[in-house]
């Protein structure tokens, strides 16, 4: 090929082409390169690393071109900065050779003042309580556990007057102590409220003396413990729907551990004389170290509408409870060491609505509580809600048995406070 040739601008028709060589556009190129802008402000990198960007319409124009690389520095390792990380010392600065500045005033030197500090006396000192009541071996050794069925709250220590339980108000609450917060809050009927009382648990039993209690009585509590006889725990009673209460269905308790029973079925009204009469032969011949007495007058008096005999079967019963503990005290066996715990099943309805029970009003869920016993202190009024489910484990507790399936639990207040009325 040959080193020359033509050119490829159009000249006008009128002008005469001509011949070009290569080297007529060398002054061309050579404008172009010096006429080039080079930016100096565009930085370079210096960490081996390169960004490469597009320039923006804004501030580079359209006709601008990279540089040669002969404009390119040099980068050597010199232009490079070396970080290097902070020198950790070796050991912590001692404080105590570190000087303050000279225009700080230097700390006073604070000295006790024997005039000022307060003295603390004995009497000065508030006296702690324990907020459980400390661990101690109870002097309990038997438990008489009377239940007064279906008298209300307001004919008993709800009653200002007290007329009716003038033994239990006058000669047996200043012996030991009445709580006048005491509840059914299970089914307040016979039954359910009886079971309540012997398992510690809130029994939905139906009230007609057909099925026994899931959950173990104290009867089977205590004899599992003791390995007693059925003489030493007794339940005496004179209803037939009550022998269910004698021992439950639990698989790991039952009739082997179940309570001697003393059923009475008197002839004759008061009722409740038979009941005595049994529980007072059982406490001269048996010597049990459990016993529960269960008096229904009141209850039946109230179901036949009879409010007179309602009220007269609480006195009369009021008199019962007073002979059986003068019985215990006359008893070396019992005297000085027996816990007599009085309260009822359930109340009854209110205003027109005494005759009946099983609803869900304070008549029929307040009722009373009284505890005379060694290690109970005298002259207590408590105002502490409880319920019959706390008298299962304070009775295991006098008594020194477990009690593992009970909801309830033991009345501690009952044991150690002390609120003279």
């Amino acid at each position: 090929m040959s080193t020359e040739f033509y050119g490829f601008l159009n000249y006008p028709s009128k002008i005469k082409r001509r011949r070009v060589t290569w080297l007529s556009f060398v002054p061309i190129f050579l404008l172009l390169f010096a006429c080039a802008p080079v930016s100096s402000s565009t930085p370079l990198a210096t960490s081996g690393a390169v960004l490469i960007s597009s320039p923006t319409p804004s501030s580079t124009p359209t006709s601008s071109r990279l540089p040669s690389p002969t404009f390119l520095p040099t980068l050597t390792a010199t232009s490079t900065p070396i970080l290097t990380p902070p020198q950790t010392p070796t050991s912590r600065p001692d404080p105590t050779q570190t000087s303050l500045p000279p225009s700080l005033p230097p700390l006073p030197t604070l000295t006790p003042d024997p005039t000022h500090l307060p003295t603390f006396q004995p009497s000065n000192l508030p006296a702690l309580q324990p907020s459980n009541p400390p661990p101690f071996k109870p002097s309990t050794k038997a438990v008489v556990l009377i239940i007064i069925d279906g008298a209300r709250w307001t004919e008993t220590f709800g009653d200002p007057t007290r007329d009716l339980i003038p033994h239990l108000a006058n000669d047996l609450a200043p012996l030991g102590a009445i709580n006048t917060a005491f509840y059914n809050d299970g089914q307040t009927l016979t039954v359910p409220g009886h079971a309540a009382i012997v398992t510690g648990t809130w029994q939905d039993l139906p009230n007609n003396g057909q099925a026994r209690p899931t959950a173990p009585t104290i009867f089977e509590y205590y004899r599992a413990a003791t390995a007693s006889s059925a003489d030493d725990a007794v339940f005496a009673h004179g209803s037939f729907i009550e022998p269910v209460l004698t021992y439950s269905a639990h698989p790991a308790y039952g009739a082997q551990f179940g309570a001697a029973e003393f059923f009475s079925d008197y002839p004759t009204p008061p009722y409740d004389d038979g009941m005595a009469a049994n529980a007072r032969r059982a406490l001269a011949e048996l010597k049990p170290h459990l016993l529960m007495i269960s008096l229904l007058d009141p209850d039946e008096a109230g179901h036949i509408r009879d409010w007179a005999g309602y009220r007269q079967a609480i006195k009369h019963d009021d008199e019962i409870i007073w002979q059986v503990w003068q019985q215990l005290q006359a008893d070396p066996f019992y005297a000085g060491q027996t816990t007599l715990m009085v309260t009822n099943d359930h109340g009854r309805g209110c205003g027109e609505g005494w005759p009946e029970h099983g609803g869900d009003d304070e008549c029929n869920r307040h009722v009373m509580f009284l505890a005379v016993g060694p290690d109970i202190p005298p002259g207590l009024v408590i105002s502490q809600r409880r319920t019959l489910r706390d008298i299962a484990p304070t009775i295991g507790y006098l008594l020194d048995f477990e009690t593992p399936f009970v909801e309830g639990e033991v009345m501690a207040e009952l044991l150690t406070q002390e609120s003279p009325r």
